[in-house]
């Protein structure tokens, strides 16, 4: 899709995101795209008009949460922030307090850690932080309202990839907010527990709309 390859453009001549509107538009074009490309192979019966939308809300909200996953990654190989402008204003951050956060530590921070973990990021960042998982729970929240709209065959590892995807916002929650010196992922211990709400999830939507195999 020629939006996805202005996607992929857009990220090589990086331009800073400005605002929400400016961080959504990136979000449909490198990851939203995606989901519209698997819409036909996805497709169920009772989708309608909102169906590709669907699709794209749930690029857009695994995209968010790759961006606050990776800050610190972004910064030191990247030299890019992807949380919008608007958005640091708001909360008094500077570009440089992510770069100080996001340095890695020595051998020998790492090993006094090891006994007394201190990683710890002011109140301000995970303000900003938690707005923005907030952004992107509400693509997530779209996408579940929605999974009717999917074949009975694709629901249960759509439904299961957004779960999992969505668990990652959780793991840099347990982990004091370091998404700037570790990549916090799940699990599969992880997953095996999260399973259990993605089976009752999709029974539940099977049992609303009569699906059936």
């Amino acid at each position: 899709m020629l939006e996805q390859i202005d996607g992929q453009r857009s990220d090589i001549d990086f331009k800073i995101i400005e605002n929400k509107d400016d961080l959504i538009v990136y979000c449909k074009k490198v990851a939203g795209t995606v989901g519209l490309m698997l819409a036909p192979m996805l497709k169920g019966e009772k989708a309608d008009e909102r169906y590709e939308l669907i699709c794209e809300d749930l690029g857009i909200a695994m995209q968010i949460t790759n961006i606050l996953r990776d800050i610190g990654e972004d910064l030191r190989n990247r030299n890019r922030i992807y949380i919008p402008q608007t958005v640091m204003e708001d909360y008094s951050i500077t570009r440089k307090e992510l770069e100080d956060i996001s340095t890695l530590p020595t051998a020998k921070q790492k090993w006094n850690s090891f006994f007394q973990p201190n990683f710890k990021v002011s109140d301000k960042i995970v303000h900003l932080w938690e707005e923005m998982a907030g952004l992107s729970e509400y693509y997530y929240d779209e996408f579940y309202k929605h999974l009717y709209m999917f074949s009975s065959d694709a629901l249960l590892p759509v439904t299961a990839a957004a779960v999992f995807y969505q668990a990652i916002l959780d793991e840099v929650r347990n982990n004091n907010y370091n998404c700037f010196t570790q990549r916090c992922y799940t699990s599969t211990k992880r997953k095996g527990d999260l399973l259990k709400m993605v089976l009752s999830r999709v029974e539940e939507v099977k049992r609303k709309n009569f699906i059936s195999y």
